[in-house]
């Protein structure tokens, strides 16, 4: 009786000595901790950059350097574009920019438009821009004269004196047109709909087809909203 009580004791207090050693052992993990550069290098490595379609509502200003057409000097157009990129972007776009009124009519496009753009603050929601760009587009501003069929004279009626309405051409340019912008684009973080104001100057230079005095710059300010 004594024999097995003594090897009872014996076992318990073994088993008492490996759990004491196992605990001392054993230790909790602790947390690591990444100091905050390695993390925002990490989190720069892992985030890839984010694309948004857009549409955009632009008016621009051409200098066509014909003075009877500077009465319809701004022209309302509309665009389309995509813009991807996080500290720098590719922006692709397409516009138009037309008006019609009292005889005259202006035109100016881009189909496509090409621009680099780069971010003064990438990190944060919202940043200005400034980037360059080639555009495949052109211009057109036509003007319409009235022009007597014959000179007024004292025998003459009025029929005779009727105007006859043309179609003059005065200035257009088709061929690839440089371009540089400067904007400031908003909700660049973790939001589905984005928004940027633009202005930006095009200058015609490599010419496919020109007829009439050498288009000068163009200035357009956009207001755009994308998603």
């Amino acid at each position: 009786m004594k024999k097995h009580i003594l090897t009872s004791i014996l076992a318990l207090a073994s088993a008492g000595c490996f759990a004491i050693d196992t605990a001392s052992v054993v230790e909790p993990l602790k947390p690591v901790s990444i100091p905050r550069e390695q993390q925002i290098n990490l989190n720069e490595k892992t985030s890839s950059p984010k694309g948004f379609l857009y549409v955009r509502m632009n008016v621009a200003e051409p200098q066509a350097h014909a003075p009877e057409l500077r009465q319809n000097a701004f022209l309302p157009g509309l665009g389309i574009g995509y813009r991807r990129g996080t500290a720098t972007a590719l922006d692709i776009s397409f516009s138009t920019s037309h008006i019609k009124n009292q005889g005259e009519e202006s035109t100016f496009w881009a189909f496509p438009k090409m621009s680099y753009l780069r971010y003064f603050s990438p990190k944060k929601a919202s940043s200005f821009y400034m980037g360059a760009g080639l555009t495949w587009g052109g211009l057109s501003f036509r003007h319409k004269e009235t022009i007597p069929a014959t000179l007024p004279g004292d025998d003459q009626t009025s029929e005779e004196i009727a105007a006859v309405e043309t179609k003059r051409e005065k200035t257009f340019f088709f061929g690839i047109i440089p371009t540089a912008c400067v904007g400031y684009e908003s909700n660049r973080q973790e939001a589905a709909w984005r928004s940027f104001v633009q202005l930006e100057v095009s200058q015609p230079t490599l010419a496919v087809k020109n007829s009439g005095p050498f288009p000068g710059p163009v200035a357009e300010f956009s207001v755009g909203l994308g998603y």
